[in-house]
């Protein structure tokens, strides 16, 4: 089994459609077993292709190819699975695209 991200929509707002979902990214691709990274993504609107990362924690490994690696996957799952166009992050200060 290959590892998967699994999303779970934590909350809406009916007014202004700003959503989240908490994705768990799960290494051996069954769901309920511990997650190696978590991170939360943000859409401000209903209809927004653009969507915010924030708390990327449980990354494992220290190198940095390795935390790239893994941003490179969520990247690919946001723009292919879910359908945002933009990822976005706020790094050390400013917003970073992905």
């Amino acid at each position: 089994m290959t590892a998967r991200i699994i999303p779970e929509l934590l909350c809406t707002n009916p007014i202004t459609g700003r959503r989240t979902w908490l994705l768990r990214h799960v290494p051996s691709g069954i769901e309920g077993e511990t997650a190696s990274w978590v991170v939360n993504a943000t859409t401000a609107r209903w209809f927004s292709k653009e969507v915010e990362m924030a708390g990327l924690c449980g990354v494992m490994g220290n190198g940095r190819q390795v935390v790239w690696s893994q941003i490179v996957e969520l990247k690919r799952y946001l723009k292919n699975d879910m359908g945002f166009e933009k990822v976005r992050a706020f790094r050390k200060g400013r917003w970073v695209y992905y």
